[in-house]
């Protein structure tokens, strides 16, 4: 089989993120990370070097060449990303799906707290917008962001994709209504920044991987002599 991505580097994040509340209960997104595999290991079967960071109870690649990173909190994603980027890994693209909780828990009880009380008031803190972090860490890399509405009209879709492409630099968005209502016809629209570009819907969690793995193969650095390394440098 062709091997297109030979020598492209990949960063992608997947699945869901915990905040814990006490030593038994914690905060989460609704997020299997499946479709963050699916992507993981159709660009790992065309050559890419793929690193990917996979939050708790996810659905994990299943391409043994695929280096898997675990993380737990938005905190922890935070400091594996700049760990990555310290070591000098310098991808050609940065894939982030993973579902990052908007807010945790200001602090957490050490012991666990009765159920027996009448009530919980839990406060909640805003946690850092990592998708706008990127092009700070990785100026050259491409990002593919991953917006979710409970809006299914399309028209709104793009707006919130155009507002994320501006607001972190996306080069692609993909934009997507909540998929948990119908698990098995998640569909989405892709959305070029460069070109301006609507794509969609593409329907199954199959369909949206390919249309990002297209995009990706349309990339100056895919089949291309030169790694990413030597193109960014």
């Amino acid at each position: 089989m062709a091997r297109p991505l030979e020598g492209v580097t990949i960063g992608l994040t997947a699945g869901p993120t915990r905040a814990w509340i006490d030593p038994v209960r914690y905060l989460a997104n609704a997020s299997s990370g499946a479709l963050g595999a699916l992507i993981a290991d159709g660009l790992a079967e065309l050559g890419a070097e793929v690193k990917a960071l996979f939050g708790p109870a996810s659905c994990f690649p299943e391409n043994p060449e695929v280096e898997i990173h675990p993380i737990e909190s938005p905190r922890e994603l935070i400091d594996t990303i700049q760990s990555l980027e310290k070591s000098g890994f310098n991808p050609c693209c940065w894939i982030h799906s993973m579902a990052v909780l908007d807010f945790v828990p200001a602090e957490a009880s050490g012991v666990k707290v009765s159920s027996d009380q009448p009530e919980w008031a839990l406060k909640l803190v805003p946690t850092p917008k990592v998708i706008r972090c990127f092009k700070e860490w990785f100026p050259q890399a491409d990002l593919v962001g991953f917006k979710l509405l409970t809006d299914e009209d399309p028209a709104s879709l793009r707006a919130a994709a155009e507002r994320l492409a501006k607001d972190a630099g996306c080069d692609l968005v993909v934009a997507n209504p909540s998929p948990f209502k119908n698990p098995n016809r998640h569909c989405a629209y892709l959305y070029d920044s460069g070109s301006q570009h609507w794509q969609g819907p593409l329907v199954s969690k199959t369909c949206i991987g390919q249309g990002v793995i297209q995009w990706i193969l349309a990339r100056p650095y895919a089949n291309s002599s030169l790694n990413c390394t030597s193109e960014h440098s």
